[in-house]
């Protein structure tokens, strides 16, 4: 089977279907500013293991003309009823475009009036800073890295909009990124599909090499690269030293093993409404894993530390890291780098 044209299908298909996951939801590590194209295969893979299905942040765009008048700010809008959020610069965000510059009044009207103005818009809503936190830190409550890592002033406020069904929020707000004051959009009612998280932030998905993998840590080129050359498949001796070193980790509370047809059957539940991603998977698709649960207070950079490098391992994921990009694309946040993100890639 040609893995490389797999890759290829499968990237497709989630483009098509809407970007069910974000690249930069899973970005690897030290490299924020850089365009992440992952293994797809893995990638899905480990959504279906770690968080049971995802959706994430849609970039959006777009002048929309019209005179709607719409609801005022004052009135409120749930996530599930969100279509858009509009999230604000905030002094905080010093990734482009905002680069440490809170969105002023005049932008923030000239933002508002922007929306306003869009055909399609059936309600407004404003989330000041104060509402948008205390949403934050009921949610994620339980997860005192992410709340440690997140401040008041991170918070971004954000103009929230719901559409009349079959409006394009691409084509209607396609000017809106390129405004001064707006540090990106998200879609919040897919996102309010993400499970809280709060029960698996102990557990780390560790995938082995698949063969025809462009992975360089199984021997490929990378998906960026100019060659053709495809990684091995993990053997059996390597995937027998890499449960001997989990089994010998006093971090480790628990650990399971997934095969290809328990992946395959994963996957498939876990993307059930996505027809297009669940057309271009098969079985031989799916990477085999190991899936951890750690004990409380594990240190996991060192658990990845471990095992990143070891033959056989072609990527390592932390529900953690999940997690907190999660959070970043749900609440409009631009969180630091965790020591335990995806790895390998």
């Amino acid at each position: 089977m040609n893995h490389s044209s797999t890759e290829d299908r499968l990237r497709t298909a989630l483009t098509e279907a809407g970007a069910t996951l974000d690249p930069g939801t899973l970005r690897p590590l030290r490299a924020p500013e850089r365009r992440f194209r992952p293994n797809y295969r893995l990638v899905a893979a480990a959504a279906a293991v770690l968080l049971g299905g995802t959706a994430t942040a849609v970039v959006l765009g777009g002048p929309g003309e019209g005179d709607n008048i719409v609801a005022t700010p004052a009135q409120t809008l749930s996530d599930e009823e969100t279509d858009l959020a509009v999230f604000l610069c905030t002094e905080s965000a010093r990734k482009d475009p905002c680069r440490g510059r809170a969105a002023d009044p005049e932008q923030m009207r000239t933002i508002e009036e922007t929306i306003r103005r869009s055909p399609g818009v059936e309600v407004m809503a404003f989330e000041s800073q104060e509402v948008a936190y205390g949403k934050f830190r009921q949610e994620y409550a339980e997860s005192k890295e992410v709340l440690a890592a997140v401040k008041p002033a991170d918070m971004p406020p954000s103009f929230r909009v719901k559409v009349k069904e079959g409006t394009d929020l691409r084509q209607t707000f396609r000017v809106l990124p390129t405004l001064p004051g707006v540090a990106r959009l998200s879609e919040p009612a897919r996102l309010s599909e993400l499970p809280t998280m709060h029960e698996k932030v102990l557990r780390i998905a560790v995938f082995l090499c698949l063969k025809g993998t462009h992975i360089p840590a199984c021997g490929g080129e990378g998906i960026n690269g100019s060659g053709t050359k495809q990684g091995k498949a993990a053997t059996e001796a390597e995937l027998k030293a890499i449960e001997e070193l989990i089994a010998k980790m006093p971090e480790v509370e628990s650990y399971v093993f997934e095969d290809q047809e328990a992946a395959y059957k994963n996957f498939r539940s876990a993307y059930k409404s996505n027809e297009k991603l669940l057309e271009s998977a098969k079985v031989e698709d799916m990477p085999r894993s190991f899936r951890l649960t750690l004990r409380s207070g594990a240190d996991r950079v060192r658990v990845v530390g471990k095992l990143e490098g070891q033959p056989g391992v072609a990527q390592i994921i932390d529900g953690t890291c999940v997690q907190e990009q999660a959070a970043m694309a749900k609440y409009g946040l631009d969180l630091p780098e965790v020591d335990a993100c995806s790895k390998g890639s």
